[in-house]
């Protein structure tokens, strides 16, 4: 006997089977989230968003957008607890595939319509008695075993407090505003300010801590935050980036207050490190047994009272600067700017105006290589230690714009100011091929060269409000020659109209 298929019925079950195979296309939506909200609180439109945002991360699901609306959420708070679980140990859990936006104002169509620091988006670990740190969460956002699709931006988070001190290597005293564990996370926008990580005892990390994770953070500020190692940031055997970042005013209660690099391999381009704050290693960073590198980075009024006001690179750490400014960094004890001990630092491009000091350890490599920058003060070479001096440097005062300090006499303020006067002698004077080909910019966002040569420090003369005025080419009726034809010019023609020197003079009427 024989038998015929029916070609309909087999592509309708072919159809079937794939159907179950292949997740539908176009599934992805927008998840609204407004604790002002009034409609179904289904998070479906903005009328009908969830009240609380650990209900849109349940609801979430791949390449879903989640868009919060200006207002504190709390992570206990969800549906079933509005006012809460009193839980410490909750957070607001990161998960690939889902990006958080922050910075509405609940009525936009597009997530460019936001404004996220004119709508200020709060992430709150105070969950217990308002206003009293000691029993927020330990955590208020987590990033565990995530990568770059995981996405957060466009918020502030605070009022973390990492302290359980059971154990040293307990992650509740890691991280108090964010903690990475696995994590290539990617931030953006973000506040960190006024969270705690234990700053007695083990807390490291105050506003976040990286454990063998490599996120990435652009256009973020860390302020006010304080740990007892890394006030700011502590980053274990990570490969964190940091893009146009500012660490300010932070403070590490035994050890560095901005940010703590623990046998990692870490960057910074753009970032500026004013006002932090330790007792001991490293106002603003201490690179140790890892590697570092800064790019177009400023580094001002960081203090310690012990070693590397500034930077303090240890224990064969390799750190490379590009086009660094340092300036009214203070240490107690060694190196204000810079502290190299056992390790291996380049300096290129850079501006150092304060004390940098070698320290040698027994059977470790001291070495600082320098090349095209500007030192105001010899380096101190303490016994095995060495410093290798490339070409182009210089010793003079660079010129800033305000010496430094600003308008109040105090490095380490808003309104210090280390860009170049015209008369500088570190305008042009870079080496160009030391500037990553990526790093087109400088700390202002402005064009990095902008003449044929590569200026020292982080800032770029001529390349923004301060660019000279150059004349590519005369117009033609441009008299007097200033690259524009205005009224002066036409005076010009008036006073001479008619006026002739030929010989002979009726020549001229000819």
């Amino acid at each position: 006997m024989s038998h015929t298929r029916n070609p309909r019925i087999c592509w309708m079950v072919y159809a079937f089977l794939l159907g179950l195979i292949v997740p539908p296309i176009g599934t992805a939506k927008i998840i609204y989230v407004n604790d002002d909200a009034v409609g179904a609180n289904n998070g479906t439109s903005w009328v009908n968003a969830y009240k609380h945002l650990q209900d849109a991360l349940a609801a979430a699901g791949r390449d879903d957008e989640i868009w919060v609306a200006a207002g504190t959420y709390k992570p206990d708070q969800d549906t079933a607890y509005p006012s809460g679980r009193g839980s410490r140990s909750m957070s607001f859990d990161l998960k690939s595939n889902v990006g958080l936006y922050g910075g509405f104002a609940g009525h936009e169509s597009s997530r460019g319509e936001r404004d996220w620091p004119v709508n200020e988006t709060i992430l709150s670990g105070d969950v217990l008695i308002p206003g009293w740190s000691n029993d927020n969460s330990y955590h208020v956002v987590t990033a565990s075993s995530v990568d770059a699709t995981a996405v957060l931006d466009g918020f502030t988070v605070t009022a973390g407090r990492a302290d359980t001190g059971v154990s040293a290597d307990d992650r509740n005293n890691f991280g108090a505003g964010m903690l990475n564990e696995h994590s290539g996370a990617t931030v953006n926008n973000c506040l960190f300010i006024g969270n705690i990580a234990r700053p007695q005892g083990w807390g490291q990390g105050g506003a976040m801590y990286n454990d063998h994770g490599a996120p990435t953070l652009t256009n973020c500020t860390f302020k006010d935050n304080e740990g007892n190692q890394g006030g700011a940031i502590f980053n274990m055997a990570s490969e964190p980036k940091l893009i146009n970042c500012t660490l300010v005013g932070n403070k590490g209660t035994t050890e560095t207050g901005g940010v703590f690099d623990l046998v990692g391999d870490s960057t910074f381009v753009n970032c500026l490190f004013r006002g932090n704050t330790a007792p001991f290693s490293g106002g603003a960073v201490w690179a140790h047994s890892g590697n570092a590198t800064f790019v177009n980075c400023a580094f001002s009024g960081n203090s310690t009272g012990w070693a590397g006001g500034g930077v303090q690179a240890y224990n064969g750490g390799k750190v490379d600067l590009i086009n660094c400014t340092f300036a009214g960094n203070r240490a107690s004890g060694s190196g204000d700017a810079l502290l190299v001990q056992a390790a291996e630092v380049s300096m290129v491009n850079c501006i150092v105006w304060g004390g940098v000091e070698l320290e040698g350890m027994p059977g470790a490599k001291t070495v600082l290589t320098v090349s095209h920058s500007d030192l105001l003060s010899v380096p101190v070479e303490g016994p095995g230690t060495s410093v290798e001096w490339g070409a182009g440097n210089i010793a003079a005062d660079p010129c800033f714009v305000d010496s430094g300090y600003g308008p109040d006499e105090v490095f380490g303020t808003e309104d210090d100011n280390l860009r170049l006067l015209p008369d500088s002698p570190c305008i042009d004077t870079g080496d160009n091929s030391a500037v990553p080909a990526d790093v087109t910019t400088d700390l202002d966002g402005n064009a990095r060269i902008a003449n044929a040569r590569v200026d020292m420090g982080a800032y770029e003369y001529g390349a923004g409000p301060d660019r000279p005025a150059t004349c590519t080419a005369y117009p033609a009726m441009d008299f007097n020659q200033d690259c524009k034809v205005d009224f002066r010019d036409f005076a010009i023609f008036v006073q001479s109209w008619l006026e002739c020197n030929l010989d002979p003079p009726e020549a001229c009427w000819d």
